[in-house]
């Protein structure tokens, strides 16, 4: 069947070859449609395309009764705090679906995050954060967070490539040339190009084979962006891997990165690269705090699993200030750009931003998705519940789309993940 534009959802499968009026394909047939994709289809002028019956699509595996209830219980002590957000029970049901499929899968010591076994029924244990008993060595005393950063030991800078790259791109000196010249300075960055430029995040249906075909088809706003993902997650290599699960942490920053990138394209923002980056340092003050501060940020974990309560207020009681706040400082000590200060600093309360009231939302409803399907562990035990002010009602998902924008999700990050992290 055909279906306009305004009818097409993410995860809905192709049926036809998609081209432009030049005859040239946009997308080949069998493509699973990702919002990157509409909002290229909208560039070009699409108005309708042929897709599958989805009716057509392969059933889930069934779930045995025993471990359903086991998945529910678990997940219905981990959203406590979730329960009055937007379609709660349409997030609740993927969140129990994809736990239960997680522990069918994997040996349950693999599969729960916290023991060595799977809860028993009506039993719910919380899982934990991701860091093992680390010497407090680091911490020096700090009167409020911008001390704390600034007293950080070791504190993580960026690369000169990135602020090179951004004077060329500011300054309106940059051509393709010259972009590629900056970035081939580092040749793990430029690897990097190549296998984002041909991941299923663009769904490109020819193969990218030279930086320079990369950077004239994401643009110098995105290879801005991704030098500075890139740049993030280096900074922080030196934390030894006794201190945190870092895979956990990434794949939960990117996962969050790639959600409100895609919630971006859904509404068609114009520069919907900057939210990846949002994304992945909305949590990095937690960073800080165990790099500076372990022995506190033990003590922060075990009253949250003891009082069942949200980390930051927590965090405020034990060091006076909290994660949002330290990563907004990071930003700030970066120098970045104020939205990005913005996402970092309201990403638990859009309703606090300024400037920026929207792009805090996007990082907060993508934040809320990947804390609630469990994409990693960034030190939050219970999600937050999703704050959603009037103006921003229109930018929530509908309930159909929800799957829809799941299984893409858990697709993308599967690629975004080995390509920022290897």
């Amino acid at each position: 069947m055909i279906l306009p534009l305004a009818k097409l959802q993410p995860g809905m499968h192709i049926a036809r070859d998609v081209s432009n009026l030049n005859g040239m394909v946009l997308l080949t047939a069998g493509t699973a449609l990702t919002a990157h994709h509409l909002r290229v289809l909208n560039i070009w002028g699409v108005q309708g395309v042929h897709v599958a019956d989805q009716g057509d699509r392969p059933a889930e595996p069934p779930i045995t009764p025993a471990l359903r209830q086991v998945a529910e219980n678990y997940v219905n002590h981990r959203l406590r705090y979730a329960t009055d957000s937007p379609s709660f029970a349409v997030w609740k049901e993927l969140a129990v679906r994809r736990t239960a499929n997680r522990w069918a899968d994997q040996p349950p010591s693999v599969g729960v995050p916290h023991g060595s076994k799977a809860p028993q029924s009506g039993e719910a244990t919380p899982p934990t954060w991701p860091v093992a008993a680390v010497p407090a060595t680091r911490h020096r005393a700090a009167s409020n967070a911008r001390d704390f950063v600034r007293q950080s030991a070791g504190l993580p800078s960026l690369p000169s490539l990135y602020y090179e790259l951004v004077r060329n791109i500011h300054n309106g000196d940059a051509s393709v040339n010259t972009v590629c010249g900056i970035i081939r300075k580092d040749h793990g960055l430029v690897a990097r190009l190549l296998r984002l430029a041909n991941s299923v995040f663009y769904g490109l249906p020819l193969e990218v084979d030279s930086p320079e075909d990369a950077v004239q088809i994401i643009g110098f706003n995105e290879v801005q962006n991704l030098v500075l993902a890139t740049s993030i997650i280096k900074a922080f290599d030196k934390m030894a891997s006794d201190q945190m699960d870092a895979p956990s942490f990434w794949l939960h920053s990117i996962a969050c990165a790639t959600a409100s990138s895609m919630l971006a394209e859904q509404w068609y923002d114009p520069l919907p690269e900057r939210f990846f980056v949002g994304g992945l340092l909305h949590d990095s003050g937690r960073l800080l705090m165990l790099l500076n501060a372990p022995e506190q940020s033990r003590e922060i974990l075990r009253r949250c699993q003891a009082e069942t309560a949200l980390a930051m207020e927590i965090e405020q009681q034990v060091l006076g200030f909290d994660h949002v706040v330290l990563g907004a400082e990071l930003a700030s000590y970066w120098k970045l750009p104020d939205s990005l200060w913005e996402m970092v600093r309201c990403h638990h309360n859009p309703a606090a931003a300024i400037g920026h009231p929207k792009d805090a939302f996007f990082i907060s409803y993508a934040d809320f998705i990947a804390s609630v399907l469990e994409f990693g562990k960034s030190g939050e035990l219970f999600p937050y519940p999703l704050l959603v002010q009037p103006e921003h009602e229109p930018f929530l998902l509908d309930e159909e789309q929800i799957p829809l924008v799941a299984s893409e999700l858990e697709t993308q990050c599967a690629q975004l993940f080995s390509i920022f992290t290897s």
